[in-house]
């Protein structure tokens, strides 16, 4: 999970807030500039874990959900005053004046996937991100990826597992864990094949030249991240914590 520099709010999002539209009236005309401009903020990837997400239904697998970092849902503010609002972690986590503007602010949209395993032998449901968060507030708990002056929000280890990088807020593990299940079996599995295709294909390229100099090391690292930037690239902080490896060697 990495942070995400945006390109600018869709146009049809700047007038649906001028015109006072709400955020559950929001009709295909709204909410698809958001999702397209959203979908190439993200480089087609899930701000959560990092698989490539459709725009459209594709052999069963649900649209592309626009994601409210601050969830929607009222009840933990009815009857608390602005005051409130702006001295919490959800006021600074979404850039929104209010619970209300959050709903519709650029801030707080993020695109996230259908959150489900799309095949499992066993025949289960096992959901991640979005989906499984549902809206429980992560505000204090985790950074959102558009506001953060973090680079990467995570590290991921050899066996696909990730963790919270040094600077994230107390409680992130759990976030990652429990909330947005992100150290689910299938993902960590993914992640580990990506980060051991990546190893095995340096080690071959090492054999090739009898060993890599220490600016070949850089520069092969520096390949990596090229790739990692690609659109549509899936698990792309598991291929920069091998080009980070790689990088320490040289």
């Amino acid at each position: 999970m990495r942070r995400i520099a945006t390109g600018g709010e869709p146009t049809a999002l700047t007038d649906a807030n001028r015109n006072s539209i709400r955020h559950d009236s929001w009709g295909a005309a709204i909410t698809g500039p958001i999702r397209d401009a959203l979908h190439t903020d993200q480089s087609g990837i899930c701000v959560y874990c990092e698989r490539t997400i459709p725009l459209a239904k594709h052999q069963y697998v649900p649209v592309a959900k626009i994601e409210h970092f601050q969830p929607r849902a009222d009840a933990a503010w009815a009857g608390k005053s602005t005051r409130q609002w702006t001295r919490s972690a959800c006021c600074t986590e979404s850039a929104a004046g209010s619970h209300s503007a959050s709903k519709t602010a650029w801030t707080n949209l993020l695109l996230a996937c259908p959150g489900t395993v799309p095949h499992r032998p066993d025949g289960k449901t096992e959901t991640t991100c979005d989906t499984s968060k549902a809206e429980s507030d992560i505000c204090a708990g985790f950074h959102n990826p558009k506001l953060t002056h973090l680079v990467q929000l995570v590290d991921v280890e050899r066996d696909g597992r990730i963790r919270p990088v040094p600077g994230m807020p107390a409680g992130s593990e759990k976030v990652i864990n429990d909330i947005l299940r992100l150290n689910a079996s299938f993902l960590c599995d993914e992640r580990r094949k990506t980060m051991a295709r990546l190893y095995r294909e340096y080690k071959k390229a090492k054999d090739r030249h009898h060993g890599l100099t220490p600016k070949q090391k850089r520069n092969y690292a520096s390949q990596i991240r090229r790739q990692a930037d690609q659109l549509g690239t899936e698990y792309p902080s598991s291929m920069l914590a091998v080009a980070k490896e790689i990088e320490s060697r040289a």
